[in-house]
């Protein structure tokens, strides 16, 4: 009579889904970890949101800081409010 192995063959597969999901969620808490670590993440974002907001403020490609006496509005014009006189 020959023995069926089917019943150990259940055990195992589940037994290594079980191991490969332990693998894997090691696997993410190291990476989170490391991004969390080195700021990956917040230098993806901070850094281009940045130039943006100096643009939105400012007119200028750059941190809002640094472009602030760039802002078109901080100019010096002459500017005559009564016109030239007329001949």
């Amino acid at each position: 009579m020959v023995k069926s192995s089917f019943k150990n063959q259940k055990g195992q597969a589940i037994t290594e889904a079980v191991l490969m999901i332990v693998v894997l969620f090691a696997v993410t808490v190291m990476i989170s970890s490391f991004f969390k670590e080195k700021q990956l993440l917040a230098g993806l974002i901070k850094k281009p949101w940045q130039d943006l907001s100096g643009l939105l403020q400012n007119g200028v490609w750059e941190d809002p800081k640094k472009s602030g006496a760039k802002h078109p509005a901080t100019y010096v014009r002459h500017v005559s409010l009564e016109g030239e006189a007329a001949n």
